[in-house]
């Protein structure tokens, strides 16, 4: 999230720590506040990255890769490893109990890489850029969600359709998409049933057209994330 969030951000069965990437302090000097703005990375982390990658770092923003790097290169590496499916299952026991430990890598092509694919993720996200492959909604009726449900295509060439009524459904939807979890529930499922009885709207319909295309180009990204590491060499990075 770009802003902050609710303690309850999935149910009311968690409670979410938040890392801000950036701090506001009040800095008192010669009788006048200053308010500044700065990176809350630990500096222990800041200097391991440096040290490896050999560049320098800048407070604010991104490097340049080439001679520096910045909080925002940080993040999006490390969102990267996160959504590396090769690094969810080799190190799943450490996962279920503790916070990720994330490897600091000298590889600056790689390293430069996985921002690039970590970027790209965070925008899908944050619903900043729309995914290409949207579904159709080609019925027209009632928009109300009732039971919904995903029905597989009827041949290969087909994509599957996910209903939300007898007769209303959205239309080119893979299984795997379909069945994508995130943090263990399926969004593709979940936001829909979390609207039923509803009557979708038009920003509605376009919104969930848009998640659909953000879930096929997130498992899409995950998978070009692992070749890239692969050909660097493969788990664990060094």
């Amino acid at each position: 999230s770009r802003f902050p969030i609710t303690h309850h951000a999935v149910s009311l069965k968690e409670v979410n720590y938040l890392f801000p990437l950036y701090i506001y302090e009040t800095n008192t000097h010669k009788d006048k506040r200053k308010l500044l703005f700065r990176s809350n990375l630990a500096p222990t982390i800041v200097n391991m990255f440096s040290k490896a990658l050999d560049l320098e770092f800048i407070d604010v923003g991104k490097g340049d890769l080439a001679a520096t790097f910045g909080p925002d290169d940080v993040f999006f590496y490390i969102y990267s490893v996160l959504y590396s499916p090769e690094y969810r299952r080799r190190y799943a026991n450490f996962l279920k109990s503790s916070f990720p430990r994330i490897p600091i890598i000298g590889n600056l092509s790689l390293f430069s890489k996985l921002v690039s694919y970590g970027q790209l993720l965070t925008s899908i996200h944050l619903m900043e850029v729309d995914g290409a492959l949207k579904p159709s909604f080609p019925c027209t009726g009632s928009d109300i969600v009732d039971k919904v449900r995903y029905a597989p295509p009827s041949s290969e060439e087909e994509l599957g359709c996910i209903w939300i009524n007898k007769n209303q459904y959205f239309k080119g939807v893979e299984l795997e998409t379909w069945e994508f979890a995130i943090g263990g529930y399926r969004p593709a499922e979940k936001w829909l049933r979390d609207r039923k009885s509803r009557r979708l709207s038009f920003n509605d319909i376009a919104h969930y057209r848009n998640l659909i295309a953000a879930l096929v180009e997130t498992r899409q990204i995950m998978g070009k994330i692992d070749g890239t590491i692969e050909k660097s060499g493969g788990w664990p990075l060094r």
